[in-house]
């Protein structure tokens, strides 16, 4: 029920941050060349992922966390599916679940298992 509700709510999301305005040069993504400094990729490398934390924070509903963390807490088994490029999340979602020492099996596609 819960993974219905933000399927449903995805694209919404998606298309309202894009149209978020943020200030210019601030935790923007950048373009990488191999022409500037090391330090220059390091910053740029970290801001953009500042600012994909931030921006996840900043959207986040406090209540259908809370409901998300109630619905894992009394779950017996958290089950992830990963296909494509997911197949590596599932992978890690399932091992940061199992030291919660819950059931979380990860089912991945056959195209993933290839390369694992």
């Amino acid at each position: 029920m819960l993974a219905s509700h933000w399927l449903r709510r995805f694209p919404l999301l998606q298309a309202a941050a894009c149209s978020t305005t943020r200030p210019r040069g601030l935790y923007t993504q950048f373009v990488v060349d191999d022409k500037g400094p090391v330090e220059d990729l390091s910053d740029k490398v970290f801001d953009t992922n500042v600012g994909s934390l931030l921006t996840a924070r900043d959207q986040l509903d406090p209540e259908v966390l809370e409901i998300a963390i109630n619905t894992i807490n009394n779950a017996n088994r958290v089950e992830f599916y990963g296909f494509g490029a997911s197949c590596s999340v599932a992978a890690d979602a399932q091992h940061k679940f199992f030291r919660l020492q819950l059931s979380s099996p990860a089912y991945r596609d056959r195209g993933c298992l290839r390369y694992h």
